[in-house]
């Protein structure tokens, strides 16, 4: 996943430091409107060395050694800045444990993240908090998806063409496997994307029986793959983008994709769908339009899942859409005349 251009690009303008004769060598600079430094090991490795208030404790967690990831408290490290001056200092040493440029540029990728909601001055409690989400998210690399990534990209094309993605971001669930893609207050929306020829989506019963008071609508798009269209990474780019500023949304988005692609991450910066085609065959239907079986089903029945045709089904008008509030009237203009598909 390609980092921020300044990030990364100041990452690979440190040079190789010198092996010191105590402690852990680094070239390292300052990372921007940050006490925290983006740094260089004596194997090129990147790491990020996190300036903490109480350097002198004695009550370090315990270390972390995963697979691409290494985290160590109050480490003795050496720092070679540009002008070539040394200095020693106590930090947490938060290092890529890896030198293919795949995991850099996804290590550099959510360090930025993350390292955003520390402070200047964060505790060494606080850094092992900020560890705690590091942790989830590198062990997810190696753990299978959990779904498709054509379907997290229908997703994340919603959030970046409605009116509010903020709102849609707030609203995304925090789990892949959560009932509705999308929940606010008493409106839910479920994203269904096909690259077949007939607009066929899978569905739980449960799905089309929201709650007593509650409305769900069901996006349904086409979604194709395309040598000049955009990745799960472009879009993610684009929402970052537009929700610039607030860590906490970016800490959502960043999660939910990296839980969701797990180990099919690699793939998220090369496979390409076309937004235009997407976008044009947008249809928005209601839950109870939706062809469906019996409910409620009798009562040693559970967890019914079909498959449903919805060519003949008529799609709801998407501009009413706009008369509504919160999450509907945020979807209302992504398609304003959907395709006859």
């Amino acid at each position: 996943m390609p980092a921020k251009a300044s990030l990364l690009s100041s990452f690979s303008r440190l040079p190789i430091p010198k092996a010191a004769k105590g402690g852990e060598s680094f070239s390292a600079q300052p990372i921007e409107q940050s006490s925290h430094q983006i740094a260089k090991d004596i194997e090129g490795r990147p790491a990020i060395l996190i300036a903490i208030s109480d350097v002198e404790g004695r009550d370090n967690p315990y270390p972390v050694a995963l697979e691409h990831i290494s985290i160590r408290y109050r480490v003795l490290c050496e720092i070679t800045d540009a002008n070539g001056a040394s200095r020693q200092g106590r930090f947490v040493v938060v290092r890529c444990e890896s030198n293919e440029d795949d995991l850099i540029e996804y290590f550099l990728r959510t360090m930025e993240v993350h390292i955003s909601s520390l402070g200047l001055a964060p505790s060494c409690s606080q850094a092992a908090s900020m560890v705690e989400k590091l942790i989830e998210l590198f062990r997810a690399l190696s753990q299978p998806s959990k779904r498709s990534i054509q379907g997290l990209w229908a997703e994340l094309l919603i959030i970046a063409e409605s009116s509010n993605p903020s709102l849609l971001l707030r609203s995304w669930h925090a789990a892949p496997d959560d009932l509705y893609d999308f929940a606010f207050e008493k409106q839910f929306i479920e994203i269904k994307s096909t690259s077949g020829p007939a607009r066929i989506h899978h569905f739980s019963l449960e799905q089309l029986n929201p709650p007593s008071g509650a409305i769900a609508l069901i996006a349904s798009l086409f979604v194709e793959r395309s040598l000049d269209g955009l990745t799960v990474i472009d879009l993610m780019e684009r929402i970052q983008a537009q929700i610039r500023g607030d860590a906490s949304l970016l800490a959502h988005l960043h999660r939910n994709v990296t839980l969701t692609l797990a180990s099919d991450w690699r793939q998220a910066a090369s496979l390409k769908f076309d937004p235009r085609l997407a976008k044009k065959s947008l249809h928005i239907y209601d839950v109870g339009s939706i062809p469906s079986v019996s409910w409620p089903v009798p009562l040693d029945v559970s967890e019914v899942k079909f498959k449903a045709n919805l060519s003949r089904t008529a799609p709801r008008d998407i501009l009413s859409l706009g008369k509504t509030e919160g999450l509907f009237a945020a979807i209302a203009k992504i398609s304003v005349v959907p395709a006859s598909v």
